[in-house]
């Protein structure tokens, strides 16, 4: 297996774009860690790409010369139409700087500002006040506790550490004072909590850190670097993917059905633009009728997969993906627009390696390259995701229908992950028994039938981009959807002999 990431790539030190004690450097690409929840690793990329004179202020605007893969000169129109950043709570998309302040507002939380003082010294402190009316408190104290040399990624820099003190507590939440802020003098912010949560921290938001893994300042990179198109496609002769295939028809007098595959890789051939898969598949239906295929072949080029998952996490890729067309060549005449997700980033405990998962989702959007104007269809919706382990791990498509080929289990390098059996006794036998959802639309609570009363599964909530927006456990047969916005959405429930989607409506 390959050590994909984590990776000293470069020794030297950066020079800095700006000046020192930025909380982010001009132009350097800063890659940050978090765990909002227990699910999920998140990495996101965070840079300061662009200046504005206003009056008294410098606006530090991020992302605005950040490549749209594969828009070409429809670069603008296309950023123009981008809603990507309201998906993000955590998102930064300007700071304003005055005089020795760097402010970031956010008026649908408080009427006052977070701010940052980076040239603080030891000793000094200021207070972050919230007019959030749901805080149980409103005030937040940084002080300037210490500067120090620290390494980081073979980097040595002087390091300011911050406290953070509220003002009071809020009932069973990880408190603010528990995590610091740490500054580098030449690149920015080493750790810190997220801006938006010094103004919004009710009692249901836990405070948590975001730590810097990776930086990248004009091709120089320390630290994690977001994988490439090869990064994901390096399977060897001999490796195992297996493969449950669900479809759900819309129409209920349909039966739901599954199909396993089973793919043995027996040749591989990689070239700089393209990668080839010579493979034999098992197949086992679900009436457990087994069908064998062999010498098939799957191709992942550059020009097909290249521009959308080596796109900037959070972001968009465009171009054509045959995961679109899989299920029956649809096509709305331009070049479909892929929203990414945030990377996942976690390392494998049985081989050490750093494994990136992404995922991209399509709702029927294409930019026609033509005009440069967004098409948009209603009522379908496409997702894919890749791993650094596995390469495609999902692709799936929603209309009426849904459609979804899910990698259930692989054997790569000796390294047995999930089941790669094809047995679908077990799992058919559960999944048959009709899952429903009611009342579908629903306002407040969901609720679900055939499940046994006391067990407790873990779920996920999709708006139709693919965002997770809620994650929890369905208890005694329900679920809460009262933070949810009015809208169609998808409900991801996990068993442990498999997962199942359905689709609802909140209203």
């Amino acid at each position: 297996m390959k050590k994909l990431l984590f990776l000293l790539t470069m020794s030297i030190s950066l020079t800095a774009l700006s000046q020192n004690w930025e909380l982010f450097p001009l132009g350097q690409k800063s890659y940050f860690i978090y765990q909002p929840n227990p699910f999920y690793n998140y990495g996101d990329l965070f840079l300061m790409d662009s200046v504005r004179v206003n009056g008294q202020d410098t606006i530090l605007l991020f992302r605005r010369n950040l490549n749209l893969q594969g828009a070409g000169t429809c670069y603008v129109d296309t950023l123009q139409s981008m809603q990507w950043n309201s998906y993000n709570w955590y998102y930064i998309d300007s700071l304003v700087q005055r005089n020795d302040s760097i402010f970031y507002y956010n008026n649908l939380y408080s009427t006052t500002p977070f701010y940052f003082l980076p040239n603080a010294t030891v000793g000094q402190s200021w207070t972050v006040a919230s007019t959030w009316s749901e805080n149980d408190y409103n005030q937040i104290t940084v002080t300037c506790s210490s500067i120090q040399v620290q390494t980081f990624f073979g980097i040595t820099d002087s390091v300011k550490t911050f406290t953070l003190t509220p003002n009071g507590t809020s009932f069973n939440q990880i408190p603010v004072n528990n995590f610091t802020m740490r500054l580098s003098k030449s690149h920015g912010l080493v750790e810190y909590v997220p801006f938006i949560l010094f103004l919004s921290h009710e009692q249901n938001v836990n405070f948590f850190s975001m730590k810097l893994i990776g930086i990248d300042s004009t091709g120089i990179t320390h630290g994690y670097h977001q994988p490439k198109f090869s990064d994901y496609f390096h399977l060897s002769a001999g490796d195992i993917l297996a493969w449950e295939r669900h479809y759900n028809p819309a129409w209920i007098m349909y039966p739901q059905w599954w199909e396993y595959y089973r793919d043995s890789i027996t040749q591989v051939s990689i070239n700089p633009d393209s990668v080839i898969y010579t493979f034999d598949r098992t197949k086992e239906d679900s009436g457990h009728i087994v069908t064998q295929q062999f010498g098939l072949i799957n191709k992942f080029t550059r020009t097909e997969f290249g521009n959308i998952i080596e796109t900037a996490p959070n972001w968009v890729g465009i171009g054509n993906n045959r995961f679109a067309g899989f299920f029956g060549g649809w096509s709305n005449g331009g070049v479909l627009y892929w929203s990414s997700s945030l990377l996942n980033i976690k390392i494998d405990s049985i081989s050490g390696d750093t494994i990136t998962s992404f995922s991209f989702s399509d709702d029927a959007s294409s930019i026609d390259t033509n005009n440069c104007q967004l098409q948009q269809t209603f009522d379908v919706f496409f997702n894919f995701a890749v791993d650094t382990r596995r390469g495609v791990t999902e692709y799936c498509y929603y209309n009426f229908d849904e459609d979804c080929v899910t990698l259930k289990g692989s054997l790569i390098s000796g390294i047995l992950t999930g089941d790669i059996t094809l047995s679908t006794v077990e799992l058919n036998s559960y999944i048959n028994s009709s899952l429903k959802l009611f009342p579908n639309p629903a306002t407040n609570v969901i609720y679900l039938n055939n499940i046994l009363a006391g067990n407790n599964l873990n779920c996920e909530i999709y708006n139709i981009f693919g965002e997770v927006k809620m994650r929890g456990n369905i208890i005694n047969k329900s679920f809460s959807i009262n933070e949810l916005s009015d809208g169609l959405y998808f409900i991801r429930i996990f068993t442990e002999k498999g997962s199942v989607i359905k689709k609802f409506v909140k209203k």
